[in-house]
């Protein structure tokens, strides 16, 4: 018996190292996207997704994230939303972080649902540290004399959580409902940023080239290839990482940095767009 329970302590305690080690490294995954429609002045380009920071530190002053960053070159870096957690009253971590990918690249960010429900004081600090803000607007980036689209769509915080807080009967979100919000999709090639990936088939149906999300973590617990837990206490969330297809229109869904999480290490994500060719 003393021998049994050496053995299952010695378990645990291996068990809850790994679950630590799987919490607090970084993992880099590089996903490539061939597509149509976009301008080949922009073929090869690298674009750094990150999400769902929360309150999460890697690292005095997040140095070995920004270093992680720093490697990767990229292009530009997406932000699709909860930068922080809802109940922060301090943004110092984050506010040094975003300084810093500042010098590496524009960075791109909408809200997520813990921005929402943030004081406003909280993400009027979030909309002045510099990134360029797409808040149910677009703005329009050039290389060479043509350009692409990136736009940004957020939603209430009662398409996230009903007023029971519960997750029950929570409104659809359709293309109407982003049209609502962005008008109709700009002319040419459009990457779009919202944070839940179950909104991809509106975003499709809207005409985002590329919709761009977090909000799911990678499903807290990777099971192979799938993840287990949704936020809506569901299981197996359809889009829970990786690239996703709707016919010729894609999905891109981080597994994010923050939060518990098992065999889910933090993720900075890699993405380089590829034109095809006629």
């Amino acid at each position: 018996m003393p021998y049994l329970a050496f053995i299952i302590g010695a378990i645990a305690v291996l068990a809850a190292a790994l679950i630590g080690w799987h919490n607090t490294r970084l993992k880099t995954v590089k996903e490539t996207i061939v597509t149509s429609g976009l301008p080949k002045e922009f073929d090869g380009t690298s674009i750094v997704i990150i999400s769902d920071l929360h309150k999460k530190v890697f690292g005095k002053n997040n140095y070995r994230l920004i270093d992680e960053i720093k490697k990767q070159k990229p292009d530009m870096i997406f932000f699709p939303g909860d930068l922080i957690s809802r109940y922060e009253t301090s943004i110092k971590n984050q506010k040094s972080l975003i300084c810093e990918l500042l010098k590496v690249a524009p960075v791109y960010y909408t809200y997520g649902n813990h921005e929402v429900d943030a004081d406003k004081e909280i993400r009027d600090e979030i909309n002045d540290l510099g990134m360029t803000m797409l808040l149910n607007n677009s703005v329009r980036t050039e290389k060479d004399g043509c350009g692409i689209n990136i736009a940004g769509v957020y939603f209430e915080s009662d398409f996230y959580v009903n007023k029971k807080g519960g997750y029950k009967n929570l409104p659809k979100v359709t293309c109407q409902e982003i049209k609502k919000r962005l008008g109709n999709k700009p002319q040419g090639f459009t990457f779009l940023l919202c944070h839940n990936p179950d909104y991809f088939p509106a975003c499709a149906e809207w005409g985002a080239d590329i919709t761009v999300s977090g909000h799911i973590h990678g499903g807290v617990i990777r099971i192979g290839d799938k993840g287990l837990l949704h936020p809506e206490r569901k299981l197996f969330p359809k889009y829970s990482s990786g690239i996703y297809k709707l016919g010729e229109k894609s999905l891109v869904v981080s597994r994010g940095l923050g939060k518990f999480r098992i065999n889910n290490a933090p993720e900075v994500l890699v993405l380089t767009i590829k034109t095809k060719a006629d």
